[in-house]
């Protein structure tokens, strides 16, 4: 048996950033770096691995407050 059920493999080892990072990834995009996650806001250079992709704006500067999340949110990821 592999992990607490059989087949499931830990995976762990993850480098916080890429050896050569990206130039440019698209808004919404999903990355994790060693033991974070985030979600980049707007299109711009990434260094961490790349999981996907949310189309959910995540700021606006029109808007009050401009940010959709607020520190101490939770965040929960579904697989469409």
């Amino acid at each position: 048996m592999m992990g607490f059920q059989a087949g499931f493999p830990y995976l762990g080892g993850l480098p916080e950033h890429l050896h050569t990072p990206r130039t440019r990834i698209a808004t919404g995009s999903v990355g994790i770096g060693g033991a974070q996650t985030g979600v980049y806001p707007f299109a711009s250079p990434a260094g961490w691995q790349i999981l996907g992709k949310t189309d959910l704006p995540l700021f606006d500067a029109a808007c009050n407050p401009p940010t959709l999340l607020s520190a101490g949110d939770t965040v929960q990821f579904i697989v469409d």
